[in-house]
């Protein structure tokens, strides 16, 4: 079950993995498409700024550098806000890394602990394989004297056969023994009270054969107790099993959270970049208005142009300072991306080898721990057949006991059968029975010491087994604990990475945007200086255009008073000669005539004025064109 729950976990963290890559994918389809709209909104401006004139160029240029000015503080903020984000960010990576360092040396500290318990459970083990050897060699003896008991049994069986034979010799004596009756009938009184107290010792055997049965039974009690711990051992771990299941249920319960906060993040910056369109919409529509504007005050050109002549050695400056400035603060842009990317790659390299040093130590721990739940489990399976051993030694010693227990009883019959058709050999039968009752008295005592020593060594290989059973449960807890703090650590390793990969992505981005807006900036810097020395050239023409109309013009003027002079010596001189009124009349005419054409060429020297000033407006509308086109 548990590596059933693992494979799913590695399923849904597979498919989270592939959620996030189309994520991303869909992140850099909506960067494109924002790039596309940026290029057809610029394209579009373009467009829509091809027909605006050298005042909005000048206040355009003006609101640029304004704009870039605020720009390049933005970025600044920007960039120190980073920073700060970045340095605190690394701060806690580095506290991160301080707890989980802190939280290692305890866990080698009790991993040198577990060490030195397993060496003294070895030392333990050994121990009691050096009992169990005792044991061995306990029964062994109890063997051998099982065999002395049957070599015993042996003896009697031929002391019974010589009784017979006896018998066979007594028939012929039994004249004899008619004699000697009465004697012998004291003699049987006096066997009879002997028989009696010998009935009363193998009472007394009966019962200690009792108390062995009991002693048995409580053996075999005690092995069933035994196996009801071994039963209620399966149990429990049955139920870590089920405490496992529910962590990592607990654990697919987080991914399934984490994956939806970063859905939820991935729809929250889809709605930023709707905003962000939306936004540069409306800025779309500033412009067209302000457009509009600059349209309507394109009656200010002329006025404007010498005004932008006096600013325009000033913007050149002006842009040359904010030059220098920009290259000093991409200078520092790239030193200061350097240090991070440096410090990023120690901070990667340091969690690398610890990432491999924490996944050593839990291959190590696993090796531990299967190795302890092995001797473990051969140390169970020792203790279970030295139990069953000793129930087969006990089963047979108590059918051993029952056997001699019937033999007694047949022999005690005999015995009395014999006593009364014998006397003499009777009573020298009786004696060596009596004495080999008292040997298997003694035997029996012998045999009772070794089951109640045997008992003991049982009672204490059980204790024994018990505290390393109660061990093996807490070697198991502490593996357990380790494997989770392990996984909580490598997750965090997992979490600390991504971070990390996330920043170093961020970072780069930013370099590149840093760099590109930088070559942006040194473009628009020689586009405006282009644009402002042909704006230079041109005004400096259409001033030698307007300077030459404004000569003719004089010169038309000068020719146009000298005319009329001329005229108005010819009325005096019509006044002077009425006379001649007609032909001064017609000469008046001629003047008149000549008048009209110096006028005509007056007007003629204006319109060719306007005409230069439209041209050069033209002059500078392509121009302007033609610097958006590039």
């Amino acid at each position: 079950r548990h590596d059933h729950a693992k494979a799913q976990l590695e399923a849904q963290l597979a498919e989270a993995r592939e959620a996030r890559e189309k994520a991303d994918q869909h992140l850099s389809e909506a960067g494109t498409h924002r790039r596309e709209a940026a290029d057809r909104g610029r394209e579009l401006a373009r467009l829509q700024e091809e027909n605006a004139l050298l005042g909005r160029k000048v206040e355009a240029l003006t609101g640029q550098l304004r704009r870039e000015r605020d720009h390049k503080a933005e970025i600044e903020d920007s960039s120190a806000a980073r920073h700060g984000e970045l340095s605190q960010q690394h701060a806690a990576s580095a506290r991160e890394l301080e707890l989980m360092r802190a939280r290692q040396l305890p866990l080698e500290t009790e991993l040198l602990q577990l060490k030195q318990h397993a060496a003294e459970l070895e030392a333990a083990l050994d121990d009691t394989a050096a009992k169990y050897r005792g044991e061995s060699e306990a029964r062994e003896g109890l063997v051998q004297r099982t065999k002395e008991l049957d070599g015993l049994a042996k003896a009697l069986a031929d002391k019974s056969k010589q009784l017979n034979f006896a018998k066979e010799a007594s028939d012929g004596r039994a004249r004899q023994l008619e004699t000697e009756g009465h004697a012998l009938r004291a003699q049987l009184e006096r066997a009879h009270q002997e028989a009696a107290a010998k009935d009363h010792q193998v009472a007394e055997l009966g019962r200690e054969l009792a108390a062995a049965q009991e002693e048995n039974a409580a053996l075999q009690a005690e092995m069933d107790a035994v196996a009801r711990e071994l039963l209620s051992e399966a149990k429990q771990r049955a139920a870590d099993q089920e405490r496992w299941h529910q962590k990592l249920e607990e654990a697919q319960g987080q991914l399934g959270k984490a994956t939806q906060e970063w859905r939820s993040g991935v729809q929250a910056l889809t709605e930023a970049k709707r905003a962000h369109a939306a936004d540069l919409m409306e800025t779309r529509k500033a412009g067209e208005e302000k457009q509009l504007q600059l349209q309507a005050e394109h009656t200010q050109l002329h006025a404007l142009l010498q005004a932008a002549q006096r600013e325009n050695k000033e913007l050149l400056a002006a842009a040359a300072a904010q030059r220098e400035e920009y290259e000093g603060q991409l200078r520092h842009e790239r030193n200061h991306k350097q240090q991070l990317a440096e410090g990023h790659e120690e901070a990667a390299a340091s969690a690398d080898g610890e990432k491999a040093a924490l996944r050593q130590q839990l291959r190590e721990l696993k090796n531990e721990a299967n190795e302890r739940g092995q001797k473990y489990v051969a140390t169970l399976t020792v203790f279970q057949d030295a139990i069953k051993k000793l129930h087969h030694e006990a089963q047979r010693q108590r059918e051993d006991n029952a056997t001699l227990l019937q033999e007694y009883e047949r022999m005690r019959k005999f015995v009395h059968d014999v006593v009364e058709k014998q006397g003499v050999p009777l009573q020298a039968w009786f004696k060596e029975v009596a004495g080999g009752l008292e040997a298997l008295s003694y035997q029996a005592a012998d045999l009772k010491a070794a089951n109640l020593e045997a008992r003991g060594q049982l009672r204490k290989a059980q204790l024994e087994r018990e505290e390393e059973r109660g061990r093996g449960a807490l070697l198991e807890d502490a593996r357990a604990d380790l494997e989770q703090e392990l996984k909580i650590a490598a997750a965090r390793l997992e979490e600390a990475e991504g971070r990390a990969a996330d920043k170093q992505r961020l970072l780069h981005k930013e370099a590149v945007d840093l760099q590109a807006s930088h070559e942006q900036l040194e473009e628009r810097l020689r586009r405006l200086e282009a644009s402002l020395a042909a704006a230079n050239r041109q005004n400096q023409a259409l001033q030698g255009e307007l300077q030459n109309a404004r000569g003719d013009l004089g010169a038309s003027s000068t020719r146009a008073a000298a005319r009329v002079q001329a005229l108005e010596a010819q009325v005096a001189d019509l006044q002077t000669n009425l006379r001649k009124a007609e032909t001064r009349q017609k000469q008046a005419d001629q003047a008149r005539q000549a008048a009209d054409a110096g006028h005509e060429a007056k007007a003629a020297a204006h319109g060719k004025a306007a005409q230069a000033a439209e041209a050069a407006a033209a002059a500078l509308a392509r121009e302007r064109a033609d610097r958006q086109a590039e």
